[in-house]
């Protein structure tokens, strides 16, 4: 990957690098379902993709940057959104 991510001592995610496709934008104020993110507690970026994946600290997956083979979208099959 040509990005990077991790979470500062106040739980706030930063994302830095290339940003070709959005993957370094961490979402900041609600998730998808309007759910607001207070903080996360996991962040990775993509090993050779342009998307990046955290799980916030009210334990939902949220993914973003591309989605060229649905990275962004519902996890597989008895994969749940919620992580706690």
């Amino acid at each position: 990957a040509t990005h990077t991510c991790a979470i500062d001592a106040s739980d706030a995610a930063h994302c830095w690098g290339e940003n070709s496709r959005g993957q370094i934008d961490v979402p900041t104020a609600s998730d998808a379902a309007g759910t607001p993110i207070t903080g996360w507690r996991a962040v990775a970026a993509s090993k050779g993709g342009c998307h990046s994946c955290g799980v916030t600290n009210e334990g939902d997956l949220l993914c973003w940057g591309c989605d060229d083979d649905g990275e962004l979208g519902p996890p597989p099959e008895g994969v749940g959104r919620r992580w706690g």
